[in-house]
């Protein structure tokens, strides 16, 4: 039974395909330099940070940016609505930021 698996073996030529999968593939400086894409992921990814942040900061009251609006929450039963959106918005925006250090969000190949 030994015998015919080696048998067996020897037969099986290696095709194409194995050859190509044992090599090793080293990228070439244009394939490690960052594209457009992924410039602009970059700067967008950080420019939305910081509005989901700053819109936190503002939304609950802690920084005013000089905004001509309010929401009208103010001293009413609803007041900790804005409070409550402000602390998420804060958060995701850390969240983000953490995403994008760790490499989730751009270390996709385009």
């Amino acid at each position: 039974m030994e015998q015919e698996n080696k048998e067996l073996n020897n037969e099986i030529e290696p095709k194409q395909a194995d050859v190509v999968i044992e090599r090793h593939h080293t990228p070439s400086v244009r394939e490690t330099m960052p594209g457009p894409g992924k410039i602009f992921k970059l700067i967008f990814g950080l420019i939305m940070v910081f509005i989901y942040v700053g819109m936190g900061l503002w939304l609950a009251g802690w920084v005013d940016f000089g905004f001509p609006f309010q929401f009208g929450l103010d001293d009413t039963e609803f007041e900790w609505i804005k409070y409550v959106v402000g602390v998420a918005l804060i958060a995701y925006g850390f969240f983000r930021a953490y995403r994008y250090l760790k490499g989730d969000y751009y270390s996709k190949q385009d």
